[in-house]
This record gives structure tokens, sequence and C-alpha cells, in this order.
């Protein structure tokens, strides 16, 4: 058995993953030696496999190679991607496969986990689903068009039953090596969350590093509802994607051009409140009651008081 320790941040989706990758998981003065160009390696080393397929051993080599060298350094090697988490479009098809390829290859490996409250979750997904391609209204996001054969994955509000991983995380790395945090935390209190991932990771004495404007540099900028609602159609229109591969014309560069375009559409947010209304109705009467149960296992397994930061209990 492999005894290097690396963090794992597996995500959720939507839960600040990029102010952890870029704010803290990237200073060496906490104690941390994050994966280089993890956005493209964990796609490459960890996900994109079939179902009886595995990573290479000199892959496996390599891994365990870098997180024993940051070892020698006195820092904790981070590999930390939301994917890792599965996909929420495609119901998390993939997640137990890899949190099982997690544990094969560092089985005393760290992980962290951030949850977010399933109403906005699924508010922030929704957009972020548009944003990677998706053509769909949410609502028929909602309904698969033929929902008893399952020959496709699709989007699945259970995956969003956060104690099912965290359970299954617990049962293969052990419970004392799973730490669950809510995002809820980084507006409230970023400092003190900033502290218990380093604690967790074992760096202790690095807490005093710490300053109070920690995760205050915006990142990922939320683009209007109108924008959004602009980039659905084109979507649909003018690109061809994993999420969307309908589209009549397939126009390279749409992405890019969203993004380009992306302080041009910012004063389209006086719109939100009432473009979002819609929506949040939608959210709300789908969710309404389904995941207090979850949410109650969840808060008995981590110990956190989800009531408190608006989850339903």
């Amino acid at each position: 058995m492999d005894t290097v320790s690396p963090l794992i941040h597996i995500g959720f989706h939507k839960t600040g993953s990029t102010l952890l990758q870029q704010q803290l998981f990237s200073r060496s003065d906490f104690g941390f030696h994050r994966m280089e160009n993890d956005r493209q390696r964990v796609h490459a080393e960890l996900i994109r496999y079939g179902p009886y397929s595995e990573p290479s051993d000199e892959t496996i080599a390599h891994l365990r190679e870098e997180a024993r060298a940051a070892a020698e350094a006195k820092n904790r090697f981070v590999i930390s991607h939301e994917r890792l988490s599965g996909y929420p479009a495609t119901g998390g098809f993939d997640a137990k496969a890899i949190a099982d390829r997690l544990n094969n290859i560092f089985p005393r490996a760290k992980i962290l986990i951030m949850v977010r409250e399933q109403k906005t979750m699924i508010r922030s997904f929704y957009f972020q689903y548009i944003s990677d391609g998706g053509s769909l209204s949410f609502k028929k996001l909602l309904k698969s068009p033929q929902p008893s054969l399952h020959r496709v994955p699709g989007f699945d509000l259970s995956f969003f039953e956060y104690d099912q991983a965290v359970a299954y995380y617990q049962q293969v790395f052990g419970r004392d090596n799973i730490l669950v945090l809510p995002f809820e935390q980084i507006s409230r209190d970023a400092r003190d969350l900033a502290a218990k991932i380093i604690e967790f990771a074992g760096n202790a004495t690095a807490k005093n590093n710490i300053d109070d404007s920690i995760f205050e540099k915006k990142v990922n900028p939320a683009v209007p509802v109108l924008g959004q609602h602009l980039r659905r159609t084109c979507n649909f229109l003018l690109a061809r994607t994993q999420l969307s591969n309908h589209g009549i014309l397939n126009i390279p560069y749409v992405d890019a051009t969203f993004k380009m375009l992306r302080p041009a559409l910012a004063p389209l947010k006086v719109f939100d409140t009432t473009l979002g209304r819609k929506l949040n109705d939608q959210i709300e009467a789908a969710t309404e009651g389904r995941y207090a149960e979850s949410n109650n296992r969840l808060a008995e397994m981590t110990g956190l008081d989800l009531g408190a930061l608006g989850y339903q209990i």
C-alpha cells in the first residue's frame, strides 16, 4: 500500500473551487503544493477512462512521485478539481468509479468535500450547464424524454444528496480522513474555513499566515440572467457540444466569444430579478422537501449546523 498522503479536493461543483485553487492551494506558505496543470491533467489522468480501464502503472507512479516530492519539501500535495465528484448534468454517473480510482492510487489521502445549499446550488449549476454548452430549459433538463430506459446518463436531482458521497468516501478512506465544509462559510467566515482546511492538511502552524482578505478577490463573475438566455439560444443554434449536439450550425469559438463579451453584458444585470424569478420558482417546486432527510443525515455525519445555513432540515 502506498503511504503518501495528498489532499484531494473533489468539489462539489459551484462551491468556490477556483477560489480555493488560486488563493489557498497555490500558496506554499500554507504548506501546499498544487498539482501542476491540474485543470487538464485531472481529466486526462484520473477521469477519462472506460468502465474496464484504469490509469497506467506509469501514470500512477508519476502521481505518487509528485506527492512524495512535495512531502519531502514539507508540503502537502494537492489535487483539486470539482469534476472528481462527478458531473451534475450526467447525474454523477462516474462519481463512485472516480472515488475508487483515487483510493487505489492514494489510499491514505485526505479528502476535502465542499457542499452548498441545494436550491442555490442547482440555480448556479444550471447557469454553469449553459456556459458549458447546454441548451435545454431547466424544465426540460429535469425530464428525461425516455425515463424508463436509462440509456444515457442524465441530470438527476438526487446527485445533490451529498450524504451519499460523504458516506462512501468515509467508508473507503476512513472517517477521520474526510473533511466536509459548507460553501456558505466562505462569505460568513472565510478565515475560519481556510484555517480548518490548513489544519486538516496537517499544517497547523501555517494558520498564522492567513490574512482577513483571503477569498475576497472575485473569480468567475456571474453572467447576467439575460446573457445566459442569449447563450442558451446560441448553444441551440450555433454550437455542437457534448451537452448539445444538435446545432443547426457549428460555429467555433462560441464559448470564447461569450467570455470576451462578459464585460459588455454586465449592464444586463438590471433584469436579473425579473428574469430569474421563473427559474427560482421552478427550482423551489422541484426541491420542496426533497433534501431534508439527506441533509439531516449529512449533519449527523459531519456535525455541521446545516439548518443555521439555510439548508432544508
